[in-house]
C-alpha cells in the first residue's frame, strides 16, 4: 500500500475536533486510526471529533479510556473501539488484557498510545501524531494510504 504524509496546525480544541470530523468522513468499517503524542496533546479531543461526526452527537460521551483500556461507542450499525495503551507495556500486556480480538474486528478502531501495544497493532489506515506548538495550538501529522490522504488534503484544501 502506497503511503503519503502531510501535517497541519490546529489552533483550538474545536479545530482539532473539526479536523477529526473530516477524517471520519473517509473511514470505513474495519479501519484503524492510531494516535501518538504526549499527555495533553489532543488525542482524546480528536476522538471526540470522530465520534461526533460519525454519530451526530456532541462528542461529550467520549472520555479517555486510560484506566479501563477501552471504550465502545455504538450508534446503529456503526461501532468504534477506542483503546488507550498508556498503561500497557507491550503486546503481551495487550493480549493479556483481551484487546487482540477487538484490534482485528470489523469495527472502526482508534488507539491512543499504539506503541505500547507493540507488534499486536495491525497496519493502520491513518497514523496521526500530535505535538504542542503553544497554548491550544497543535501540529497534527498524518500518514496513511495515498488515496485517503489525497481525499483528506482536498477536503482541507491543503495542496
Amino acid at each position: 500500500m502506497a503511503r503519503e504524509s502531510f501535517e497541519t496546525e490546529t489552533k483550538s480544541p474545536e479545530e482539532t475536533m473539526a479536523l477529526a470530523a473530516c477524517v471520519a468522513r473517509f473511514l470505513r468499517p474495519g479501519d484503524l486510526v492510531t494516535l501518538k503524542g504526549g499527555l495533553g496533546t489532543g488525542k482524546t479531543t480528536f476522538v471526540k471529533g470522530l465520534v461526533k461526526e460519525l454519530y451526530g452527537t456532541g462528542g461529550d460521551e467520549v472520555t479517555s479510556p486510560t484506566f479501563v483500556l477501552m471504550h465502545e461507542y455504538q450508534s446503529g450499525q456503526k461501532l468504534i473501539y477506542h483503546i488507550d495503551g498508556y498503561r500497557l507495556k507491550d503486546a503481551e500486556g495487550a493480549r493479556a488484557a483481551g484487546l487482540e480480538e477487538f484490534l482485528y474486528s470489523e469495527a472502526m478502531k482508534v488507539i491512543e498510545w499504539p506503541e505500547r501495544l507493540g507488534t499486536l497493532v495491525p497496519d493502520p489506515a491513518v497514523r496521526v501524531e500530535f505535538s504542542v506548538s503553544g497554548d491550544d495550538r497543535r501540529w497534527v501529522s498524518f500518514t496513511g494510504d495515498r488515496d485517503l490522504i489525497a481525499k483528506l488534503k482536498r477536503e482541507l484544501a491543503l495542496k
